[in-house]
């Protein structure tokens, strides 16, 4: 708010204000020079020169006597062209330049590090030469208007409004300039040709003329000028309104000279009645300007300040934001680690458990190994009591069985008459059906005592036995004397079957069979 009262301020202008005119605005320049990244805005005064300009930059930009050496300062003209400045003609050449310029701004670009072109002046030979501000003489003993800023004089007293010949580049310069206005050239010279043959008075009469001619084209651009300023002003309270913070900074410096430049014309026309007055005014006007300046300066260094703080407090919530992270990390790998512990600890118990179920079902299926291997041995001792038992009744029966071959051969040998042949036969046949049924009853009372039922046992001597005698038979064993002497498969049944109900009824063998 405060740039925009300052520049309201400076381009209010009394409507009772004398005509100034356009070239008088032009006795200040503003100077934006640009070095890499930074810009610095200069206020340049009369007289000009680059000597003085020189120096403003190596003030401003803290420049070293060795970088000072290799600085080139360039600007661009209307062409597109980039031109340096070495000289205080080239300077003048880009002020003239500025003549309709609102506002009066030249921007430059400073660079270190160069080697110097051409044979030209250097920085430091410049600033060792730089005239001082008073060797700018008054121009008025001379009869010109000293208004005027030298850029807009001719050489030798042409008249105002018009700029200086260049027809050479300077020795350091990257382009040269020629003025192409012949015309102008040639009117000049026959206008001086008819001042020197009229005569002294004709000439000044012919002067004062055309510096009356002139003062009234200066007025109405003058008036011109104010109306221009006063639609301009309008037009940039708009603007002002929604440019960015550097842009409204930067049209605040360029009014404020504008208004320094204003007051400082307006004092010099009226120094010799204001006399203080116009150094105060003056004084005052070029302290506003330092101060708008000034102002301007430190916003921008308040600006980059609280850019770096920004930067700072960025980098700052960045880096909690990165602690937190890596805490939110460490609590998740604690988090997983106790996790993993935990699945550990479950998986140890869980072996363990299983170890000693392991170890129960070992002890328990070596204690079932024993009890099988206790019960085998009981029932290897019952079988073998049993075996012992049938082999008893084996030796019981043979004996038995022994006596009745005796008794049936005596009775044999006591009997006498016809058939010895059938009786002999039926002898044969009765032993021999008498140890079949005894091997038999053995081994049904073998089954009996391993826990064979009747049945089972029945179902095994029904067919199986009599076909394994068939079997022996045709091998030439001792039963096939059985088999011979039997009548018919169905016999041997009989026999087998009697055996097996002898022996069941028996107790399992216990007792002997029925002859």
């Amino acid at each position: 708010e405060s740039d925009t009262s300052s520049i309201a301020s400076c381009r209010s202008v009394p409507r009772d204000k004398p005509n100034i005119p356009p070239a008088a605005i032009l006795a200040m320049f503003v100077v934006k020079v640009t070095h890499g990244e930074t810009t610095r805005r200069l206020v340049l005064e009369e007289p000009y020169s680059f000597a003085a300009l020189c120096a403003l930059v190596r003030d401003r930009f803290e420049l070293s006597d060795e970088a000072l050496g290799t600085a080139r300062l360039r600007y661009t003209d209307p062409d597109g062209d980039l031109i340096s400045l070495n000289t205080d003609g080239e300077l003048m050449e880009a002020l003239s330049l500025l003549a309709g310029a609102e506002p009066p701004l030249l921007r430059m670009t400073l660079t270190v590090g160069e080697s110097p072109a051409g044979t030209g002046p250097s920085w430091a030979a410049s600033l060792a030469h730089a005239p001082p501000p008073a060797a700018a003489a008054d121009a008025s003993d001379k009869g010109e208007d000293s208004s005027l800023p030298p850029s807009l004089l001719g050489e030798g007293g042409a008249g105002p409004g018009r700029a200086p010949r260049l027809s050479t580049g300077s020795v350091g310069s990257d382009v040269v300039v020629v003025d192409d206005d012949e015309e102008g050239e040639g009117e000049a010279g026959s206008q001086e040709a008819e001042e020197a043959g009229g005569g002294a008075e004709a000439a000044e009469d012919e002067r004062a003329r055309e510096r009356q001619e002139e003062q009234d084209r200066l007025d109405a651009e003058a008036a011109r000028e104010r109306e221009l300023h006063e639609a301009e002003a309008a037009a940039e309270r708009e603007r002002a309104e929604a440019a960015a913070e550097s842009e409204r900074a930067e049209e605040a410096r360029a009014v404020a000279a504008v208004a320094r430049a204003e007051a400082e014309e307006a004092s010099r026309i009226a120094r010799e009645a204001e006399g203080r007055e116009r150094e105060a005014a003056e004084r005052r006007a070029m302290e506003e300007a330092v101060r708008v300046a000034e102002e301007a300066e430190r916003r921008e260094r308040r600006e980059e300040e609280e850019a770096r703080a920004a930067r700072k407090e960025a980098m700052r919530v960045a880096a909690e934001e990165e602690a937190q992270e890596a805490r939110r990390a460490a609590e998740a790998a604690r988090a997983a680690r106790e996790e993993e512990e935990e699945r550990a600890r479950k998986e140890e118990e869980e072996r363990a458990a299983a170890a000693a179920e392991a170890t129960r079902r070992e002890e328990e299926e070596r204690r079932g190994e024993e009890r099988r291997r206790e019960e085998s041995r009981m029932a290897r001792e019952e079988e073998e009591a049993a075996r012992a038992a049938a082999e008893a009744q084996a030796r019981e029966r043979e004996e038995r069985a022994k006596r009745e071959a005796e008794e049936m051969d005596r009775q044999l040998s006591l009997a006498e008459g016809g058939g010895e042949e059938e009786r002999e036969m039926a002898a044969r046949r009765q032993i021999a059906l008498a140890q079949a049924r005894e091997r038999a009853a053995e081994a049904v009372g073998a089954l009996l005592a391993l826990g064979c039922s009747a049945e089972e046992a029945r179902s095994l001597y029904a067919g199986g036995v009599v076909d394994a005698a068939v079997a022996v038979h045709e091998a030439g064993g001792i039963v096939g004397g059985i088999v011979e002497g039997v009548q018919g498969n169905s016999q041997c049944r009989d026999i087998v079957g009697g055996i097996i109900d002898s022996a069941v009824s028996g107790g399992g063998g216990g007792g002997a069979p029925a002859a």
